[in-house]
């Protein structure tokens, strides 16, 4: 069982610290080709991540390939 699968966020159903972090590796994920796609649970987490505000802004700034389609 995946780790989001059963919870919101990375810890639990709380925001943490733990989170942004995560994003890097799922960041990182991608641009080296690993599948990411299919990782279906880690996905949706991603897009919960994209809805915050400040995330949205800094991937923004940074041109993060988190922005493009999959």
């Amino acid at each position: 069982m995946s780790r989001f699968e059963k919870n919101t966020w990375m810890m639990g159903e709380q925001y943490t610290t733990a989170d942004p972090y995560a994003l890097a590796f799922f960041s990182a994920g991608k641009r080296f080709g690993l599948p990411t796609r299919e990782l279906r649970h880690y996905g949706e987490w991603k897009q919960r991540m994209l809805r915050r505000p400040a995330v949205e802004t800094i991937l923004k700034r940074e041109r993060s390939v988190l922005l493009e389609a999959d």
